[in-house]
């Protein structure tokens, strides 16, 4: 299997939204709000800042610049598992790669279907899982499902929906939606949930973050990175 790597078709808006989320520690995320948590990046088990924008500034170049997950591994792996107490929980490295930069892919996607033209041109959504061995249920239920961009079924169902989800979603022109079966164009019933934190459309008026809260040369680091852009 090939290693995973940030999408080689960068787009502005998903490091933009990328961008927008702000470095804190394990234990400051889990006491945010819940629907604040969209806003907030963090890294499980850590509680020095100082490491999480490392890591922050590590995903943040490799949607800027299409790096590897080994790239990525080989910049913050050891400072992580220092964090991690000298053991690095398996698979853990991979799944903050895959997680972020698959959330601010689906996130810059989601603006660019949002887009005025694209609605009028396109004014469906599919669910588009990738069907191998390791689909899930939550997404395999959900591959095909065809619906008005606006309709409210995408607000709780939208990708990624959960852990190295690596579905997304298709526009559709009208002449396309009038070929698909009846069946795809309704919500599917009985399906799993997205776990916590996972399936919601991006939304950048969640939350603010206090720069009180942050020591000044970090702040003004992470200014420096937002403003870039």
């Amino acid at each position: 299997m090939a290693a995973p790597s940030a999408s080689p078709e960068r787009f502005d808006e998903d490091v933009r939204w990328f961008r927008a989320r702000i470095p804190m520690t394990d234990p400051e995320w889990r006491v945010l709000e819940y629907r604040a948590r969209r806003k907030a990046f963090w890294v499980a088990g850590v509680a020095q800042l100082d490491v999480v924008v490392d890591v922050w500034e590590a995903i943040d170049r490799a949607l800027v610049q299409g790096t590897s997950y080994q790239e990525f591994r080989t910049q913050v792996l050891e400072r992580l598992v220092r964090a991690w107490g000298g053991v690095e929980p398996p698979g853990r490295v991979e799944v903050i790669f895959r997680t972020n930069v698959q959330l601010a892919y689906q996130a810059g996607r989601w603006r660019q279907l949002r887009s005025p033209a694209v609605l009028v041109s396109h004014p469906y959504w599919t669910f588009d899982a990738v069907l191998d061995v390791r689909t899930t249920e939550i997404c395999s239920s959900r591959h095909g499902v065809t619906l008005p961009a606006n309709h409210p079924w995408w607000k709780s169902n939208y990708p990624p929906l959960h852990f190295n989800c690596r579905s997304g979603v298709r526009a559709v022109t009208e002449e396309e939606y009038a070929r698909i079966p009846g069946e795809r164009k309704l919500p599917p019933t009985g399906a799993d949930v997205p776990p916590e934190g996972f399936g919601f459309t991006p939304d950048l008026q969640e939350w603010r973050p206090d720069p009180a809260e942050y020591p000044p040369e970090l702040w003004a680091r992470l200014e420096q990175k937002i403003a870039t852009l």
